[in-house]
């Protein structure tokens, strides 16, 4: 993840493309995250993701920023 964030950095840094930085960002740091934190993504039963703005801190957040802790 280090290696990832770094390169990130760089990205940035460098002015690169947003299709470059999105690779990374989602194919990259946004699984580590999951992976070290335990994260799961909201999704209703049709397979959509919830954006209602509820999300617990079981994994969840207020799209407003708000984080609720159960």
């Amino acid at each position: 993840m280090e290696k990832d964030l770094e390169k990130l950095s760089d990205l940035t840094n460098n002015n690169s493309s947003p299709s470059e930085l999105m690779e990374l960002v989602h194919l990259q740091i946004h699984p580590s995250l999951q992976t070290g934190f335990g994260l799961q993504t909201k999704m209703a039963m049709d397979g959509q993701m919830n954006m209602d703005g509820q999300m617990n801190m079981d994994g969840q957040m207020d799209m407003d920023g708000q984080m609720d802790i159960e």
